[in-house]
């Protein structure tokens, strides 16, 4: 039976709306998805109340796993999106980092073809990374709009000089920008979001003919990389969906946007090592009682952070067949895509 007992036919890629027939490609259990993100063994009472709340979310005590044959994206299905709450059960600690790829490449990317003119809007920006290299340099700090839920990112936004709302991006809070705006930013953002063609509808609207979207996401090469070799997952209802060039490109065209530029991260070999030893530790640690579950579930220190990352680095031969098979499709496994849409 499909989650939320969704017929076969009902199926509809959420990117391009192609019908999807073939059934899912895999399945979530909501005490798996649970214990992803919070370990049962460390906090057992939020990890009950987090799997009580994904199954609200879904409907079901599962969740299907879909891959669109027209387009490629990943996706799943039922297509529903993480509430606050749900985030605020699944991350209790906030962690935004302060460099990612796709900034340096939009601020390249503004140096070639700058915005036109305009107050900007960031979606998530977490605690202004970004935003720091945009401006002034880009846009007026008063020119911008950050739209973010996390309460201890905000006082950092306010700090910054910026306008600061906590409301989706559909809310009537933003009417006032209709047509007015130069450009969104939509970093590690898209994937998390459900309703994408009524967004997409939203941004549209803001944002004035001639500007634009840009939008980064995980790539799903990486992302079926790691999957299939014993790395960390990719586990909704915090990612609903995974993208591929094909699938960015087939939704810029069903919902009128002109794609200017569609780049994946490269990777670089030291970090992706550094990362796969601690994602596939952290994979390990989810199965009850092994040994990297015993050292995780301990109380957080600096002794059990050292203990993780020698526990890590001893599964060190373990991960060399992985990493061969990476070193083989190393020009398709960055971390991100990248996109520059034109309004």
């Amino acid at each position: 039976m499909l989650a939320a007992d969704v017929a076969l036919d009902q199926v509809t890629c959420p990117a391009c709306t192609a019908p999807c027939s073939d059934g899912p490609d895999k399945q979530f259990r909501s005490k798996d998805a649970a214990q992803h993100f919070v370990l049962s063994q460390e906090y057992p009472e939020r990890h009950a109340q987090l799997q009580q709340h994904i199954e609200r979310l879904w409907g079901a005590d599962h969740c299907d796993g879909w891959t669109c044959k027209a387009c490629g994206l990943g996706f799943a299905q039922p297509f529903r999106a993480g509430d606050g709450a749900f985030y605020n059960l699944a991350y209790p600690y906030t962690h935004y980092p302060p460099t990612r790829w796709e900034f340096g490449q939009t601020l390249s990317s503004l140096e070639a073809m700058p915005l036109i003119d305009g107050p900007v809007l960031e979606i998530g920006p977490g605690f202004g990374w970004f935003l720091r290299g945009l401006a002034p340099r880009f846009v007026a700090l008063d020119e911008i709009i950050a739209l973010e839920y996390n309460e201890q990112a905000t006082p950092h936004l306010n700090a910054m000089g910026c306008t600061v709302l906590s409301c989706d991006v559909r809310h009537d809070d933003l009417d006032k920008w209709t047509g007015k705006l130069s450009a969104v930013f939509m970093f590690q953002v898209m994937e998390h979001m459900d309703a994408l063609g009524d967004v997409a509808a939203r941004l549209s609207a803001l944002v004035k003919p001639g500007g634009d979207i840009f939008v980064a996401v995980p790539n799903k090469r990486r992302l079926d990389f790691n999957a299939g070799h014993q790395s960390l997952l990719d586990v909704p209802p915090n990612h609903l969906s995974q993208w591929t060039e094909s699938a960015l490109t087939a939704f810029a065209s069903r919902v009128g946007w002109r794609v200017h530029s569609i780049q994946r991260e490269p990777l670089r070999w030291r970090d992706f090592m550094k990362h796969d030893l601690m994602q596939s530790h952290v994979r390990r640690a989810q199965t009850s009682n092994s040994l990297a579950n015993r050292v995780r579930r301990r109380p957080r220190s600096k002794a059990r952070s050292l203990a993780e990352a020698a526990l890590a680095l001893a599964a060190l031969p373990s991960r060399l067949p992985a990493w061969s098979v990476a070193w083989g499709h190393r020009g398709e496994l960055g971390d991100s895509l990248w996109a520059r849409f034109k309004r």
